[in-house]
């Protein structure tokens, strides 16, 4: 009886530190913002952030590894609504139907979310389009990108009309932002300017991954990195 009570204990602890690391922002180089309002002079638009739905799987592969969950979508179409009696404004306002997509995300001992997307169906990226809204809001239900809804609202942030895109975009508040420590020195890892580019954060997690299988600083990958000197012949080469 108190093993089993242990164990349900261990269960639900597991449980919301999964839930838990599903919610961590994501990487701000994964956040984009297009214009949700645009002002009367074209120049200005309220900034709304969204994550591309890689974002979303990715996150579900780093917390549960690709074989702890699953997703499945259903498929199905609204067809066209014609009314004779309303010729004219059937010509005017062509209604062609929709593609609809229900997502249900799966995670192995926790259970089940869905979320739905549609498109229109004249759209030739329709079922993408729904699908991938559709799993984005499967997925917001386990917690991942939820905190993009807690945002500041009605930013008005510099646009531009010609390519339609938002070209200065607000800052994300500090606690939007992941709190990404060193394994080795528990220090914030911080984006690194090495010359004229700037190194982010996630491309310092995959180097450190890469080669060392874990999450480092740029100091203490530096650290790990042997001198030249410190090579068989390094100082009778540099010598020569």
């Amino acid at each position: 009886m108190e093993f089993d009570l242990v164990k349900e204990k261990f269960a639900e602890l597991r449980v919301k530190a999964i839930l838990e690391k599903l919610e961590e922002p994501f990487d701000p180089d994964l956040i984009y913002w297009k214009p949700q309002a645009i002002s009367k002079s074209k120049d200005k638009a309220i900034a709304a952030a969204y994550a591309d739905p890689r974002a979303y799987s990715d996150r579900f592969n780093e917390v549960l590894t690709p074989a702890g969950w699953s997703c499945h979508y259903e498929v199905t179409t609204i067809d066209p609504i014609f009314d004779e009696k309303q010729t004219e404004k059937w010509k005017q306002f062509p209604y062609k139907g929709k593609v609809l997509v229900v997502a249900t995300i799966t995670i192995e001992g926790i259970g089940q979310n869905s979320g739905t997307g549609e498109s229109d169906a004249l759209d030739e990226n329709a079922i993408t389009s729904a699908e991938a809204q559709a799993f984005k809001r499967a997925a917001t239900r386990f917690g991942l990108g939820r905190y993009l809804y807690d945002l500041p609202k009605n930013q008005w942030v510099p646009y531009d009309d010609t390519s339609r895109r938002i070209t200065d975009p607000p800052e994300l508040p500090d606690w939007a932002i992941p709190k990404k420590e060193c394994e080795d020195c528990h220090a914030k890892i911080e984006p690194y300017q090495h010359g004229d580019r700037v190194i982010s954060i996630s491309e310092l997690i995959a180097n450190g991954q890469r080669k060392y299988k874990k999450q480092l600083c740029v100091a203490c990958q530096k650290a790990r990195v042997k001198p030249v000197v410190d090579k068989p012949g390094a100082k009778e080469a540099m010598s020569a």
